[in-house]
Parts: structure tokens; C-alpha cells; sequence
């Protein structure tokens, strides 16, 4: 969970670079899992010519993903705080959140993530 001075967002870990904490929304995985198979299936959007090219490229993995970032300067006193979820499905209120997690989490396994 990601909270900074206006908002909370929920997403996957996914490493540290430069002075950033980086992470993908919770919603993307799933997202970008639907889409492959709408592609594979012949029936995606052709608004996704982007999405198509990444997928010719590499297939379903996490380079299909967009990944958010925390710089180093937002995290402190004032700024972003990051913290783990030991039970990150009794957070969800919405039906539909709980779901685009469920389902990002389905992405996630299907390319073994954290891939190393």
C-alpha cells in the first residue's frame, strides 16, 4: 500500500532503482493479462496498437506492465509511506476492487512473479 498526501494506492512491489521505490497498480496486471488474451484470441481493441507491438515483442510478462515510482525526495517525514499487507484481500470494500486484485494476482502467478 502506497499512501501519500492526498491519496492511497495499492499495487505490486516491484524493486528499487535511483532513489525510487518502484510498483505496479494493483488493476495492471490484470488488465494487461485480459488484453493478451483478447489478442491471442484475435479480438483486441486496435486502440491498443501499442499493447499489440509489446506483445509481439515479448509475450506476456511484466514489461507489458507500467510501472508507478516513489522518488527518493517523497519518501520521509512528509512525504509517501510504503507498507505491507500481510492480508491484502480484508482491504478491499468494493467488490470490483477485490476482483481486479484477484485477478491481477492471477496474472501475476501465470508469469512467475517476482520473476529473478
Amino acid at each position: 500500500m502506497i499512501a501519500s498526501s492526498n491519496y492511497t494506492s495499492f499495487g505490486w512491489f516491484s524493486g528499487t532503482g535511483r532513489g525510487t521505490i518502484q510498483y505496479y497498480n494493483f488493476r495492471v496486471p490484470g488488465n494487461r493479462f485480459e488484453a493478451f488474451q483478447n489478442w491471442q484470441a484475435g479480438t483486441i481493441d486496435s486502440s491498443h496498437k501499442w499493447l499489440i507491438g509489446k506483445f509481439k515483442k515479448h509475450g506476456f510478462n511484466s514489461k507489458v506492465f507500467y510501472k508507478e515510482y516513489i522518488y527518493g525526495s517523497g519518501i520521509g517525514l512528509n512525504g509517501s509511506r510504503v507498507v505491507k499487507l500481510t492480508d491484502p484481500e480484508s482491504i478491499f470494500t468494493e467488490q470490483e476492487d477485490l476482483e481486479n486484485y484477484r485477478k491481477s494476482k492471477e496474472a501475476l502467478i501465470y508469469i512467475k512473479f517476482p520473476a529473478k
